[in-house]
């Protein structure tokens, strides 16, 4: 049965501007919609609750709001401002404030606003490999002795894989020297008398067999550079390695056109001595930026440039005494090279982790 309002829900009958009871079907609990005279939900366009172009129930994905949360307001409901609208030219009842309204203004459930959904921006600290701004601290001893750790517990498969590809380089470039100086050069022989001078000199073929020999041992110092690269990036991230670890390159295409083109660029510079040296130190981590974060090869270059520039003393500290490790074993007979190759490059692995703020793998008890 219709309960009738309790008294003084209601301004007193003929008070200017009063709010007047249905008339057909009483006063309602607000779970139902008034019935005629009553209060009339408004139509399309109004405030209504899910209506489409009203104020309207907030939309899953909004700013961590449970769906359902935020109710909007049955009578007078609240504006965007949190103030109160008039019902459609009708004065509102006295306001009671001793109960809660009913479908009104709910609080967002667990604790309202909620960060950013998944695809937002997310911090880059810590992730191996990702260049931040700033030098970057750089310990000399704790790099060799690293490097050296890392060495000597991967000794057998980094040891067989620089012979290997020793091997390799050596007898292109071998074949490469020999062909230039059998078929590009010219002998000549002058007589004096009793005396007779021989003179050689070399011809176009020798340059065009150099220069392609040249390009040759390019495209394959590349296909090791990579394969070694990404080898004792996976020792600094702390995985296990084997031979064929060491023959796998990674992003290989573009890791050959970097190396091509610093190649070049550097024989060009050594024309001027210093040039040479110049173009090779600010190319230092190329390979490295190609091979880890997979970049076309000008984006390589570009990132070791900017590397180099924002931590030049690091970077001028790695690549002197790396090349020194690598020069030192090579002077003696060559067979040192199969040690202080590795050595120099598990090196510049610690200094390029460093400078990009990257992972490195503990030393191995």
């Amino acid at each position: 049965m219709t309960q009738p309002p309790n008294p003084g829900d209601y301004p007193q009958q003929g008070q200017p501007g009063g709010y007047q009871p249905p008339q057909q079907g009483g006063y309602r609990p607000p779970q139902q919609p008034p019935q005629q005279g009553g209060y009339q939900p408004p139509q399309q366009g109004g405030y209504g609750p899910g209506q489409q172009g009203g104020y309207g129930q907030p939309q899953q994905g909004g700013y961590g709001q449970q769906q359902g949360g935020y109710q909007p307001p049955q009578q007078g409901g609240y504006d965007q401002q949190g103030q109160q609208q008039p019902n459609y030219g009708q004065q509102q009842p006295a306001a009671d404030f001793t109960k809660q309204p009913p479908g009104g203004y709910q609080p967002p459930q667990q604790g309202g606003y909620q960060p950013s959904q998944p695809g937002g921006y997310q911090p880059q600290g810590g992730q191996p490999g990702y260049p931040q701004a700033g030098p970057a601290d750089f310990n000399v001893g704790e790099a060799f002795s690293w490097a050296w750790n890392k060495f000597t517990k991967n000794a057998v498969p980094l040891i067989v894989a620089t012979l290997v590809w020793f091997i390799i380089l050596g007898a292109v470039l071998g074949i490469t020297y020999a062909l230039a100086f059998a078929v590009g050069t010219t002998t000549t022989t002058t007589s004096f008398g009793e005396y007779s001078a021989t003179t050689s000199s070399v011809g176009a073929m020798f340059w065009v067999i150099f220069v392609v020999g040249y390009l040759i041992v390019l495209v394959l110092s590349g296909v090791a550079a990579s394969a070694f690269t990404n080898s004792v990036l996976k020792i600094a991230n702390g995985e296990q390695v084997d031979m064929g670890s060491f023959f796998k390159p990674r992003n290989l295409t573009q890791v050959i056109i970097a190396t091509l083109i610093v190649g070049i660029a550097a024989g060009i510079g050594s024309i001027v001595f210093i040039g040479g040296i110049i173009v090779a130190l600010f190319a230092f981590y190329t390979t490295w930026a190609v091979v880890e974060r997979d970049l076309p090869a000008i984006e390589g270059i570009k990132t070791s440039f900017n590397l180099v520039k924002d931590n030049f003393v690091t970077t001028l500290i790695t690549y002197v005494l790396a090349g020194i490790v690598a020069s030192v074993g090579l002077f003696i007979c060559g067979v040192g090279g199969l040690v202080s190759i590795p050595l120099a490059l598990l090196f510049t692995a610690y200094s390029w982790r460093v400078v990009t703020r990257g992972q490195i793998a503990p030393a191995t008890p």
